[in-house]
């Protein structure tokens, strides 16, 4: 069954350009890298091509985690004053702004039970083990009666945390708990992903955090930047539509002008570029970040 109607679509395709760099005030010795920079092909993203370089040289190991997403281990082996990543990634985009989702009858509306088969599938996805009773009282707040319409629901809890917090673009490293973001009334795109799918989890969903960017087709869209930027939202596995993408810092619905890196539980885990360096002095790092998009026409997909 597919996941929304079937209509041409105007495919896009965009040039990215990821650009990570490192400078120490020492020379240090950098240890492994793990590079999450490749973007997760599907229906609505074709990919055309992916380059890595990574100055001083080293050497690249690719891999697959357990959730599917492409991993590159950098190992160098000089001890430099510098680290610079450049990831070159050409895309098709061909994600409808207003999909229309097809999902299984028993599923339409909430209450409902995944298969059995689902439930094995998605032991990792449903967990409300670390969700607190607030969290699970404001997340039910959303329920109108006994049965609702699960994407009315669904769409309820994402506009519920655009209207109720204050987005705040924030460059330091962490993520806050889903009930520190409700308590401060403010949060980044990353901590709102994890209010979501958090909120979603205590209703029983199968849930998980997805990391990428936000192409800027509306630069109205709060963080978007005008080359593009890095984003963070939440996916719900609905029955019959799959993962559908839920961003509640533009209150959203959808995969359009979405780009998915890589998928998880663990939103520090879901960093484009992670690692660590020594030395025998403690060294000062700092670290600056170019993303830039280009758009190079449109096709009928």
């Amino acid at each position: 069954m597919t996941s929304f109607a079937m209509m041409p679509v105007s495919a896009k395709r965009i040039t990215i350009s990821h650009v990570t760099d490192y400078r120490y005030s020492e020379a240090v010795h950098l240890n492994e890298h793990r590079l999450l920079l490749r973007p997760r092909e599907g229906r609505q993203v074709k990919l055309i091509s992916h380059s890595v370089k990574v100055t001083p040289e080293a050497e690249l190991f690719f891999a697959e985690d357990v959730f599917g997403n492409d991993v590159a281990i950098a190992t160098l082996s000089k001890k430099a004053r510098s680290l610079r990543v450049e990831a070159t990634t050409e895309v098709e985009l061909s994600a409808v702004p207003w999909p229309v989702y097809r999902i299984d009858l028993p599923a339409t509306r909430y209450p409902f039970e995944y298969t059995d088969f689902e439930k094995a599938a998605l032991d990792t996805h449903i967990s409300s083990d670390s969700v607190s009773d607030s969290l699970t009282r404001w997340a039910r707040s959303f329920l109108n009666g006994q049965s609702v319409d699960t994407l009315t629901l669904l769409q309820a809890i994402n506009s519920g945390i655009h209207n109720q917090v204050t987005y705040e673009a924030r460059d330091a490293e962490g993520t806050q708990s889903a009930e520190e973001t409700l308590a401060l009334g403010l949060g980044s795109c990353r901590d709102f992903a994890v209010l979501f799918t958090k909120a979603a989890a205590a209703l029983g969903f199968g849930t998980r955090l997805v990391s990428g960017y936000l192409v800027p087709e509306d630069l109205g869209l709060l963080g978007s930047g005008e080359g593009g930027t890095t984003h963070a939202w939440g996916e719900i596995y609905l029955p019959g539509a799959g993962w559908v993408a839920f961003d509640p810092t533009n209150e959203q619905m959808g995969h359009y002008g979405l780009i998915a890196v890589a998928v998880g539980h663990d939103m520090g885990a879901l960093s484009p570029v992670t690692g660590s360096y020594g030395g025998r002095n403690p060294a000062e790092a700092n670290l600056s970040i170019s993303i830039t998009m280009r758009l190079k026409g449109s096709s009928e997909a």
